[in-house]
């Protein structure tokens, strides 16, 4: 397709980029996630009016239900990066002695990010700050569905990102085809069952681990303890149509 020369291109570029060993850097990473803070704050403005043209999304869902996920998600990432990139020291067997044994967490490389359109900001850049936090180089392919947020994410989010190491791509159909058809050394997706199938199975040629999140039902149970049963169904429905229902745990 047309698509399958500039994905095995961006691929290759992001891969030597890993392989040059910068994202091992505590300070490349921490760098990176502080990029993402301040394309939050300084593109908040487009991020919103993007949502709404899109979604339809009022101010107080694209504050509740996007930006203060995502900040949280970063300010934790950030007070823990340190922590999360210090070997773990494990006890050796005494056949061994007076060897030292450690687990080391290592980066995979290069993922793959294709985003849904249901919360086209969050589940972009939530799953980006994991991939930055663990080192990774990553193409992103936000959802054709959303096409405002889509562009908005193409023209702004690699300027506060190093581009050797993360590109953004816009595409439907043909692009998704093109960039499964690649081997990547992770996969995250979120969206459909029926699309994951997909991705799992095109995950599969190449062995590439996954994280799919999927969506699926969540029934709700009230039992005899709940006291105000009123109160229980503007809960249950404040859940239920929140984001116009589009939430994967929607009850």
């Amino acid at each position: 397709t047309k698509y399958s020369d500039l994905v095995e291109k961006e691929s290759l570029r992001l891969s030597t980029s890993f392989k040059s060993g910068k994202t091992r850097d505590y300070g490349w990473r921490k760098a990176q996630l502080q990029g993402l803070q301040r394309f939050l704050k300084k593109n908040l403005a487009q991020i919103s009016e993007c949502l709404r043209l899109d979604l339809g999304r009022c101010e107080f869902e694209v504050q509740g239900l996007e930006i203060m996920v995502i900040e949280n998600d970063i300010k934790n990432a950030l007070d823990n990066l340190a922590t999360w990139m210090e070997p773990t020291y494990t006890p050796s067997q005494a056949l061994m002695a007076p060897t030292i044994s450690e687990y080391r967490y290592e980066p995979y490389g290069v993922c793959l990010l294709l985003a849904p359109f249901n919360y086209p900001v969050e589940l972009t850049i939530s799953p980006l700050v994991g991939i930055i936090a663990a080192g990774n180089c990553c193409l992103i392919k936000p959802s054709e569905l959303t096409s405002n947020v889509a562009s908005l994410l193409e023209k702004e989010l690699p300027k506060y990102l190093d581009r050797d190491c993360f590109s953004v791509l816009c595409g439907g159909v043909e692009l998704s085809t093109a960039v499964l058809a690649n081997r990547w050394d992770h996969i995250f997706f979120t969206g459909s069952t029926r699309v994951g199938k997909i991705v799992l199975k095109a995950a599969a040629e190449h062995l590439t681990p996954c994280v799919l999140e999927l969506g699926g039902k969540s029934p709700t149970i009230i039992d005899a303890s709940a006291t105000d049963l009123m109160l229980c169904a503007r809960r249950i429905m404040w859940g239920k149509m929140a984001n116009a229902g589009q939430t994967c745990i929607s009850p």
